[in-house]
């Protein structure tokens, strides 16, 4: 990342991606499309882990061992 900063009134700064940040677009693209073709999924565990913690928090922790990760 390339901060520029202009001595202006009021300040303004210009931010630009160097060569080597221009190379994170693709896996960070990727990464992205991934989380986004498995959103339903990711919202599944997360909602099962909320509750899991809650279960946790009240003594009851049966379901530990089926917990997926």
């Amino acid at each position: 990342m390339r901060r520029t900063i202009y001595p202006e009134v009021p300040p303004r700064v210009e931010y630009e991606l160097t060569p080597l940040g221009r190379t994170l677009i693709e896996p960070v693209s990727a990464l992205s499309a991934w989380a986004l073709a498995h959103s339903d999924e990711i919202e599944h565990h997360r909602a099962s882990s909320i509750a899991t913690i809650g279960n946790e928090a009240s003594g009851d922790d049966a379901d530990r061992s089926s917990q997926v990760v």
